[in-house]
């Protein structure tokens, strides 16, 4: 996956997450899934990059 669409599934997510459009069970649910998407990201240091955002 390209780092780009990652962080465009983050981004979208954070800002559902921060605005109160997503419950807690709905957010972790949201972590797990980007967070199974992190070995797929390309190139490896954006991988790193995606991993510090969801550790966050």
């Amino acid at each position: 996956m390209d780092y780009d669409e990652f962080f465009a599934q983050y981004k979208s997510a954070h800002d559902l997450w921060a605005f109160g459009r997503l419950d807690l069970e709905a957010a972790t649910a949201e972590v797990r899934r980007l967070r199974a998407l992190g070995p797929s990201i390309e190139p490896a240091d954006e991988r790193r990059t995606a991993e510090y955002l969801l550790d966050q």
